[in-house]
């Protein structure tokens, strides 16, 4: 992995127009968070955005859920919130990923900390120079993206758990953390604010993993 971007390094990006959707290559990551917003913007549930924009599928590398916006093919596949030239319809509530980019925040596993990268062809010397944390602001993203290093380090924790026991998660526990894992996107009152809910939902998430470990420490512990 490349080396991570702080908010105060300096960044120069080639030009302004980097929504994914305009890139040919639509594939958007969601968080809770983003499925919170959105369900704000269109005063439904989260259940209920997740149901009409999204699909789970399973991440190949990391082997635990990912939900991911489903596109709208018209020849093409094409963000359903996209308004032609006129941007997105979820404005400011768009997720965290839309507003960063091409800026991409990611987890470091070696320093538990959250950080960005820009790759090497979004990249211009002769453009103006702006930090990150600049970039973030005029973009209008949140700094923390509503908990985004909780939700990078609790996917990250699941990851490794389910590499380092493999075989050993027994079928009931595997099939628990496949069925709990969408609570952290669907169970949270629109009403009350995200953060509180989210840190709730994480606990029960964390809870599992730790029978998880016991789990597959138990089962290994026996011949």
């Amino acid at each position: 992995m490349s080396e991570l971007l702080k908010l105060e390094n300096e960044i120069r990006i080639k030009d302004t127009e980097h929504l994914p959707c305009r890139q040919g290559k639509f594939q958007v990551r969601l968080t809770p968070y983003d499925v919170y917003q959105i369900a704000k913007s269109q005063n439904i549930s989260s259940g209920e955005a997740i149901r009409r924009h999204a699909v789970f599928g399973i991440d190949p590398e990391l082997r635990i859920p990912q939900l991911m916006f489903r596109p709208e093919y018209t020849g093409t596949a094409a963000c359903p919130f996209m308004l032609g030239e006129d941007g997105c319809a979820l404005g400011t509530r768009r997720p965290d990923v839309c507003k960063l980019s091409p800026l991409e925040r990611v987890y470091d596993q070696e320093n538990s900390c959250v950080g960005f990268l820009l790759s090497d062809e979004e990249q211009d010397e002769n453009a103006d120079p702006v930090t990150v944390r600049d970039w973030i602001c005029r973009r209008g993203a949140p700094m923390d993206c509503g908990s985004a290093e909780e939700w990078h380090q609790l996917n990250d924790t699941l990851s490794k758990a389910i590499a380092k026991h493999g075989d050993d998660i027994t079928v009931d526990t595997f099939l628990l953390l496949y069925t709990l894992f969408p609570f952290l996107y669907t169970h949270y009152d629109m009403e009350e604010d995200f953060k509180p809910q989210f840190e709730r939902n994480m606990r029960q998430l964390t809870d599992l993993v730790r029978k998880l470990k016991e789990g597959g420490e138990d089962h290994a512990g026996t011949e």
